[in-house]
């Protein structure tokens, strides 16, 4: 099974790219430019060692693939459907864009029309899922280093008390 990423050399995409890759799928990275999406494929297969990923324009990758996601930024989101619409006939489309605002990324930034123009593409045919609402692109899966490669996160110390004494206390 191939996967295409469209808008995958932005800020999610090589992050799912690689995972999929690590896991063992075939992946290709669709860009608007045939040279940045091939620049952004050969750095994750580097980092790879491996040559499990591609990088194509988008409609050529979405051709290609039996899955398509979508990560363009919002703003981008309905013009890269409409690019790709003939290609994606048939196939699962999983969209991870969000419509958050750019001043700030804690609120929806919904366009006026919502988000219903997104939900007439592919027209006919379609499956589409929508993944990761709420996940920004330097969290675990929009990052392009895998959790295991970052620093830890830091836990605060809890105050209450074992659960092992709360237990004594109750009886």
């Amino acid at each position: 099974m191939a996967i295409a990423i469209l808008g995958g050399t932005g800020q999610q995409g090589p992050g799912l790219a690689l995972r999929w890759a690590m896991a063992g799928e075939e992946v290709i990275i669709g860009s608007r430019t045939r040279e940045r999406a091939e620049k952004v494929a050969s750095e994750l297969n580097a980092e790879l060692g491996d040559a499990r990923i591609r990088g194509m324009e988008n409609p050529q990758a979405a051709g290609e693939a039996d899955t398509v996601v979508l990560t363009v930024p919002y703003s981008a989101h309905l013009s890269t459907l409409e690019s790709v619409k003939a290609q994606v006939q048939g196939k699962i489309v999983v969209d991870v864009s969000v419509p958050l605002d750019p001043e700030n990324p804690r609120r929806m930034k919904m366009p006026p029309a919502g988000s219903a123009p997104a939900c007439n593409y592919p027209p006919r045919h379609r499956t589409l899922a929508r993944q990761f609402p709420n996940c920004a692109a330097n969290s675990s899966v929009g990052s392009a280093r895998p959790r295991a490669a970052r620093r830890p996160p830091r836990f605060r110390r809890s105050t209450r008390a074992p659960p092992t004494a709360n237990a004594a206390r109750r009886r």
